[in-house]
Order: structure tokens, then sequence, then C-alpha cells
């Protein structure tokens, strides 16, 4: 059974995060939009839809909301934080590589690499939220 929708996007995602080789906004806003509740309005631009309602800002670029995920190691581990609560993870340096580290199960420990430390842990927050989504996938073609 192919993998749906949602997972080849997350896959998608993944494999850009894998190659970039700087921080990109672009990649932020397609990060936003796909995995951390942000949308567009009816004018195309960005807004976060908040229990509250939607977070709008007055004029000027509200790209200005979207978290650099990938250029902040402090956006990242907020995104690891809120997507994958009471999982383990870690950022570091190996032999001059940048390595991020999830661990989403007793079983499945996730590593990569990227060209930096912020890009190393968005990686593998997204390999364990794909492994995880995968998981669930299988629970549910088996049910």
């Amino acid at each position: 059974m192919p993998p749906s929708e949602p997972i080849v996007r997350l896959g998608r995602l993944l494999d850009q995060v894998r190659e970039a080789p700087e921080s990109s906004r672009s990649l932020d806003i397609a990060i936003a939009l796909e995995l951390d509740g942000f949308e567009r309005d009816a004018d195309g631009l960005l807004c976060r839809r908040m229990n509250e309602g939607v977070l709008q800002v007055p004029g000027g670029s509200r790209d200005l909301l979207v978290p650099q995920y990938t250029g902040s190691l402090d956006a990242a581990a907020d995104f690891v934080r809120r997507r994958l609560p009471d999982l383990e993870w870690a950022c570091g340096k190996r032999q001059g590589v940048h390595v991020g580290r999830v661990q989403a199960s007793a079983l499945c420990v996730v590593e990569d690499d990227a060209a930096t430390a912020p890009l190393a842990l968005m990686a593998a927050a997204l390999g364990a939220l794909d492994q995880l989504a995968r998981a669930a996938e299988d629970e549910r073609a088996l049910a």
C-alpha cells in the first residue's frame, strides 16, 4: 500500500531540509504551512490558526510570524517540544558534522545530519514525525 499524501509531503520536506546548504525562509514557510498550524488567508497571506482564532499582523509581511526553524536552534527546539512532546532529543556536532537526534520510541531513534545545527535538529524531528506517521498508518491498515 503506497504512503498517504501527508506522508509523501512530509518526506519531501525532510529531503529539502537534509539537502539545504543553509537556513531558508521558503523552507521555514513550507514547514509552517504543512506542520505548524499556519495557513494562507483569502489574500494569500500567512496567518496562524490559534485556539482563540486567527493571529494576523496588520500591514507588513506576515512571513515574520513564521519561526526560523531552519535558522534558529531555539525555534527548531521549540518545534520539537511542541510537535514531539516528552520525547528525548539532542543536537550537537560529531567529527565536524552537525547532528540532530530524536528518540521517537523505545525502538526508534532518528538521527540525521545537515549543514547547520537547526537543520540537523529539524531533519531528525521530521524523520521522527515521518516514522511515527508511517507506524500509525500501518496500524490502521492492520486493524
